[in-house]
């Protein structure tokens, strides 16, 4: 039988969570969060999404910001659009804590300040649900949008 070490019922089910799930190689411990996998370097799109990554994690410096694919927030895991062992899943959604759905696109890494940013484009709830609107959210028929932002992933 397994003890509980601190006592904590919190500590014990985490333990018991993590115990057969595959480990995850972390590459970065950032501010609140792990980062896994290889970081590369940050190729900007388009000036307009270079404006924003800039603004958003207050750096002028390109060198300094990296893109990853996962990460791990509040014991949760989340995976960007591109992390290709993934594909064949939807699981790029996110909720945001302010109600609204962003579907990852990557994660960019501020090195300096240890800050991650989730880039990804926001989705809208369709109107025309096929659920009872007070069965709750499991199933949601979402539309993509073209508006693209960058949050925080404490947000996620």
């Amino acid at each position: 039988m397994d003890k509980i070490n601190d006592g904590s019922p919190k500590s014990f089910i985490q333990r018991m969570l993590s115990r057969y799930s595959k480990k995850w190689k972390v590459s970065f411990h950032a501010e609140g969060c792990i980062v896994a996998g290889a970081m590369t370097t940050l190729q900007l799109e388009t000036e307009g999404i270079a404006n924003t990554i800039l603004a958003t994690c207050a750096t002028t410096d390109i060198s300094s910001l990296k893109k990853c694919l996962r990460v791990q927030v509040h014991q949760e895991k989340f995976y960007a659009k591109q992390y290709t062992k993934l594909q064949k899943r939807q699981c790029s959604c996110s909720w945001l804590s302010d109600g609204t759905i962003l579907n990852i696109d990557y994660f960019v890494v501020n090195t300096t300040t240890k800050l991650v940013f989730a880039l990804g484009e926001l989705m809208s709830v369709c109107d025309d649900r096929h659920i009872f609107r007070n069965a709750g959210n499991h199933i949601l028929k979402v539309q993509t949008t073209t508006h693209r932002v960058v949050c925080n992933v404490q947000k996620l």
